[in-house]
């Protein structure tokens, strides 16, 4: 502790002995350059609305499937000339094409464990349908011990819970099931080489009103980054017009 103190009075009064030049001492700024062009600029006065602008401009040019070369550069007045330093730099995308956040088996990520769903897409309220949900394992020479199928499903459309679980216990390969909300979440167990399981689970037609859904995915539970990403599912739910009459008329 003591050396530690003495330490820093002595680099106390030497920085009191030799003052930085007055250029250093100015704001900085920097320039973010993709492929050669400045997309960017950055101050740490900068506003919120500046700095969302800039980062609006970064994503624009850096487009996915495409290698990009990033350079972090000081601008002239600095202190520093214009030079290069050292920088940590973190990137993060948002997509909303899935096949580009994870990079599965064949790089697009479509994994070896593929899901395939079904649901009509007009429905009329307080009816009931099918989700149909097909899990196949494309592999020829790899099976797999556990596998996930995680289906999100529109608003609107509610679950049989009882018939769901009449599923579950009628195909082998199903061990488990969760069921959050619009999400269900599938257990398979065991899964042969280009086996295919399918099955048929009951739904109602809830609420009125066009939806869509989040989309769904099937991975190895084991290997979540061997994922296959399947479409959105979304339906149209007409209003029940008996159903309302009906109402009307009782009041």
């Amino acid at each position: 502790t003591t050396t530690t103190t003495l330490m820093l009075r002595a680099m106390y009064a030497w920085a009191q002995l030799h003052p930085p030049p007055a250029e250093v001492t100015k704001p900085w700024a920097a320039e973010l350059v993709v492929d050669g062009a400045v997309v960017a600029k950055y101050a740490p006065e900068a506003s919120k609305a500046e700095r969302s602008a800039a980062e609006a401009a970064v994503a624009k040019a850096l487009t996915p499937e495409a290698e990009h070369k990033l350079v972090v550069r000081l601008q002239d007045g600095c202190g520093y000339d214009g030079g290069f330093l050292p920088v940590a730099c973190r990137v993060e995308f948002v997509t909303d094409n899935p096949k580009y956040a994870v990079e599965g088996a064949d790089g697009r990520g479509e994994g070896t464990v593929q899901v395939a769903l079904t649901l009509p897409p007009a429905m009329k309220e307080h009816t009931t349908h099918t989700l149909g949900v097909t899990v196949v394992n494309t592999s020829p020479d790899l099976a797999r011990s556990m596998v996930l199928a995680e289906v999100h499903l529109p608003g609107g459309v509610a679950i049989d819970a009882e018939h769901l679980r009449e599923v579950i216990e009628a195909t082998p390969q199903l061990g488990h099931y969760e069921l959050t909300g619009r999400e269900l979440v599938l257990y398979y167990h065991g899964l042969a080489q280009q086996e295919t399981v399918a099955v048929a689970i009951r739904v109602t037609a809830a609420f009125p009103g066009t939806y869509g859904a989040l989309p769904s995915r099937c991975y190895p539970y084991y290997d979540a980054a061997d994922v296959f990403w399947a479409e959105p599912l979304s339906c149209d739910i007409s209003v029940d017009r008996d159903w309302t009459d009906d109402v009307v008329a009782l009041d």
